[in-house]
C-alpha cells in the first residue's frame, strides 16, 4: 500500500499517551523488582567470592579474573532453575524494569517513579558488573540509549556519539582495572576492543558452522533461554563447547559466543537462521 508521508510524520511527532493502566504497570514493575531481589539473594548464597569486589580490592591480573568470572557463573554449583532465573534476571528482568520505570517517570514526573527507576538502575548496574562480564553492563546503557534515541524528535550526530561512549564506558572501566598492571594498558585495551568488535565475532561464527552438525548434532533449542527449560539436561553452554574445540583444550572453560546466526544454526540449522532472522 502507498505510504502517506504526512500521516507517517504525524506518528513521529506524536506525544506518548498516558493510560489508566499505567498504575497497574507500576505495580508489575515493583513485583518484578522484588522477585529480582530474591533471585539475587539466592545467587549470593551460592557464590564464595564476587569477582567485582576482588577486582576493586586488587586490580590487575586479567588471567586470574578470567577464571573468577567463569567460577562466578558458569561452573558455580547452582541448580538448573537457579541458573535459568539468574540468566533471565540479567538479560530481561533488569533491562525491562529499568526502561519501564524510566518511561513512567518521564511520563508522570512523580517521585515514586523516580525512586523506582533509580533503585532498578543501581540494582541492575550492581548485578551486571558482579561477574566482570562486559556485555551485560553494556546492555543496560544500550537499552537506555535506545529509549532516548526513540523519544527524540531530532537526533544529532553528537547525541549518537555521546550514547555510544556512555554505552562503552562500563566495559572500558572494567577493562582498565583488569589490565591496570600492564605498562601499555591503554594500547592493550584499544587493540583488544578492535579485535573483539571486528575480528573475533566473524572468526567464532565460522566455527559454529564448522562444528554443527559435524561434531555435535543440532541442539534443538537446548542452548537458548527460550527452549532450554523443556530439556531435562538443562541449558547447553554452546559457547563453552565451541571454545573447547576451537582452542583444542577439552578440559578448559571459555567463552566463544557468536551472534544469533551461530546460536540458531547450532540449534536448528537452516530453519533456525531463516526463521529467527
Amino acid at each position: 500500500r502507498r505510504i502517506d508521508p504526512n500521516k507517517t510524520w504525524g506518528i513521529l511527532k506524536g506525544e506518548i499517551e498516558t493510560l489508566e493502566h499505567d498504575k497497574v504497570f507500576y505495580e508489575i514493575i515493583v513485583i518484578l523488582f522484588s522477585a529480582s531481589l530474591l533471585i539475587f539473594c539466592g545467587y549470593l548464597l551460592r557464590v564464595d567470592e564476587i569477582p567485582l569486589i576482588e577486582l576493586i580490592k586488587n586490580p590487575g591480573n586479567s588471567t586470574k579474573f578470567f577464571y573468577m568470572r567463569e567460577e562466578a557463573l558458569k561452573i558455580l554449583k547452582m541448580t538448573r532453575i537457579e541458573k535459568y532465573l539468574f540468566q533471565w534476571l540479567r538479560s530481561l528482568f533488569i533491562p525491562f524494569g529499568i526502561i519501564g520505570s524510566l518511561f513512567l517517570y518521564s511520563s508522570y514526573k512523580k517521585m515514586k517513579y523516580k525512586f523506582l527507576f533509580i533503585s532498578f538502575f543501581v540494582f541492575g548496574i550492581t548485578i551486571n558488573m558482579l561477574t566482570l562480564e562486559k556485555s551485560p553492563i553494556a546492555s543496560i546503557f544500550l537499552s537506555i540509549a535506545a529509549y532516548i534515541f526513540l523519544k527524540r524528535e531530532k537526533v544529532r550526530p553528537s547525541l549518537i556519539i555521546l550514547l555510544i561512549f556512555v554505552t562503552l564506558s562500563g566495559p572500558l572501566l572494567i577493562s582498565y582495572f583488569l589490565f591496570i598492571d600492564r605498562e601499555d594498558v591503554f594500547k592493550v585495551i584499544l587493540w583488544s576492543y578492535i579485535n573483539r568488535i571486528f575480528v573475533i565475532p566473524a572468526e567464532v561464527l565460522f566455527y559454529y558452522f564448522q562444528y554443527f552438525p559435524e561434531t555435535h548434532e543440532f541442539l534443538l533449542g537446548r542452548s537458548t533461554q527460550l527452549f532450554s527449560w523443556m530439556f531435562t539436561e538443562g541449558l547447553f553452554n554452546v559457547s563453552n563447547y565451541v571454545s573447547k574445540l576451537w582452542w583444542k583444550m577439552p578440559n578448559t572453560t571459555g567463552l566463544a559466543n557468536a551472534n544469533y546466526l551461530g546460536t540458531y544454526w547450532a540449534n536448528f540449522g537452516w530453519y533456525g537462521t531463516i526463521i529467527f532472522t
